[in-house]
Parts: C-alpha cells; structure tokens; sequence
C-alpha cells in the first residue's frame, strides 16, 4: 500500500474524499501524504547512497547484522532469515550477490556437519563502513534542513502516529 498514496491519482480521490468530510480532514490528510512523500523520498536518498558503494538496502542489512553480532560467531542461514524477517530463499540470493562480491563467505564446517557460517570479509566491513558514513552524512544533510523547533515537532509527530497505527500489545 506504501506506492500508492504515492500516485497522483489516488491523491486527488483520497483528498477529495477527506475534502467532501471536512477541510480540516483534508488538511490532515495532506500533511500525513506529505510525510509519506517525504519519506519515500528520504529512502530513495538513501538507497542511491548505498548504491553509490555497490550495495542493495538488504546487502547492507546483512552486513550490518553480521558485522553487529562479531565475525566470529556462526550465524546460520535460517536465524539469519528470521532476523531479518527475510525468506531464506531472498536471503541466500543475498548472500550469494555478497559472497561474489567479495562482501562475505559462506562454510561449512570441516566435517561437513552443522550450521553454514557467514562472515563479512575484511572488504566487506570496509565497504559497510563506507556505506554508512555516507548513509549518517545524508541523514545528517537532510535533518541540516530543520531547525531545532522542527526536528522536535517532525520526532513527536513521529512519535504520535506510530502510537495510532500500531497497536498496544506490540508496542
């Protein structure tokens, strides 16, 4: 449902319906298409930054993951999965486009008995480390347009929304 408050026409039906209500409902209804424009956009930011190092959003999450819970544990490929509450068959075409990069590598222990382990290579941590200082200097040049005032008021509307659209028990 994210792309189509995103489309135009949507928009114009969705707003006149909140119009046909009342103004202040259109009013309302604006300012939160706004937000999700604005967050659409702020993503596609993002994903050019990561791009920009040769990664996809999920590359960067597995390394993230992977690099967050130390390189020398075994992190089997299901609870990998299940972390990143990916299929296990997305996650190993993941980790196949990584390990041909030269990102991670993938054994099996000597034996050819337990679970498969998944490290980042040294190339690896390097570019994520890239990739992230360039993902904090996006956040930080797009975050550089508000000021103090609004950073606050962006963070509780935040805030205020995510307690109307989730519900308690998962909170």
């Amino acid at each position: 449902m994210l792309s189509a408050p995103c489309d135009p026409s949507f928009q114009d039906a969705f707003l006149a319906r909140a119009r046909d209500r009342s103004p202040s409902d259109e009013q309302k209804c604006r300012a939160l298409l706004n937000l999700l424009d604005a967050g659409h956009a702020l993503g596609q930011g993002l994903r050019r930054e990561l791009g920009v190092n040769g990664l996809t959003e999920s590359g960067f999450l597995v390394l993230a993951h992977l690099i967050s819970t130390g390189s020398d544990e075994n992190d089997p490929q299901a609870e990998l999965a299940q972390s990143l509450r990916l299929s296990r068959p997305a996650l190993a075409e993941i980790l196949g486009r990584l390990e041909i990069s030269g990102l991670v590598t993938r054994k099996r222990s000597p034996q050819g008995q337990g679970p498969l382990t998944i490290r980042p290579t040294a190339l690896g941590r390097q570019i994520f480390s890239t990739a992230l200082s360039r993902v904090l200097d996006a956040f930080v040049r797009a975050a550089g347009t508000l000021d103090d005032r609004e950073t606050a008021l962006v963070d509780l509307a935040c805030v205020r929304l995510r307690q109307a659209f989730v519900p308690e028990s998962s909170q």
